[in-house]
């Protein structure tokens, strides 16, 4: 597979796969299934990740692996591209060498509600924020609005809060 789909990933090879950051992000998702395994029962990787998401003009050069709810309910809230449970590593706007592990959700597309859970989520990760002011909260503001919700912290830590 060469080229980008849809979402700016680049096609795979074998060499890819052994990049630190992909491997990196594998081994968090290892951990956090050997660490929490009745809570990583209730989700499941995308099956083509981890992907290589990278988008210069926004300033996006990171590796993935996003996670869904083993059942998706309401079924119009969870997308493979638009509503998901995140690991990354790379950067970020400029971010420099992070990772995070969050909750992603583009709102507006019609995969995720067409606008229909905006109030409930902002009302939802606005009473965690409040409760966990430690943690990256990012309400939409611009276009496409997103949601995000979790933890960034730079790889040099060499530890992932799993």
């Amino acid at each position: 597979m060469n080229g980008n789909d849809m979402n700016g990933n680049e096609g795979r090879t074998m060499n890819d796969l052994q990049d630190p950051r992909a491997v990196k992000a594998a081994n968090v998702l290892r951990l956090f299934q050997e660490r929490h395994p009745n809570t990583a029962a209730l989700v499941k990787p995308v099956a083509s990740d981890p992907t290589h998401l990278r988008k210069p003009t926004q300033r996006i050069d990171q590796w993935r692996i996003r996670l869904l709810p083993v059942t998706r309910r309401p079924r119009t809230f969870w997308s493979n591209n638009w509503g998901f449970y995140e690991i990354t590593v790379g950067s970020i706007l400029n971010g420099g060498a992070l990772g995070s592990v969050w909750f992603c959700h583009f709102p507006n597309q019609k995969a995720t509600g067409s606008g229909h859970y905006v109030d409930g989520i902002r009302d939802v990760l606005d009473q965690a924020a409040a409760r966990r002011p430690e943690l990256y909260y990012h309400k939409p503001d611009g276009s496409p609005p997103c949601f995000l919700f979790g933890v960034r912290y730079p790889i040099s830590k060499g530890e992932y809060p799993v």
